[in-house]
């Protein structure tokens, strides 16, 4: 898994809930184009990005991030602390497959994890 977030406090936090989950891989990127070279050295099978970054907007890193990943093994969720239902539409539009809330909840995290292992990557070496 790839989480996109340039804030380190909401970095650490997320790692500190992927702990418990040795069967999760959880690479941080720090900036869009920090993710666009993990996603070029290996490939996730799930991303999250948040919505704000420093370098780029969320919907503006998807369109890279996609081109670089193995068609249909991964999947783009995005997160952000706004929860508003145009914005979620927004990201949805651009054609993120799901949006999440900050803060996030260890349950809802663990079911993104869950789905996100059902179903084995397309392609070697996607993690």
């Amino acid at each position: 898994m790839l989480y996109v977030e340039d804030n380190v406090i909401n970095a650490v936090l997320l790692q500190e809930m992927s702990v418990r989950r040795p069967d999760i891989a959880l690479r941080i990127a720090f900036s869009g184009a920090e993710a666009e070279q993990r996603m070029i050295e290996r490939p996730a099978r799930l991303v999250l990005v948040d919505m704000n970054l420093g370098d780029c907007h969320g919907t503006e890193l998807l369109g890279r991030l996609r081109r670089l990943a193995a068609p249909g093994g991964t999947r783009f969720l995005a997160l952000s602390a706004d929860a508003m239902p145009e914005q979620v539409r927004h990201a949805l539009s651009f054609g993120f497959d799901g949006y999440l809330t900050k803060p996030l909840r260890l349950r809802e995290l663990y079911a993104v994890y869950d789905e996100a292992l059902k179903s084995p990557p397309t392609a070697p070496g996607v993690a």
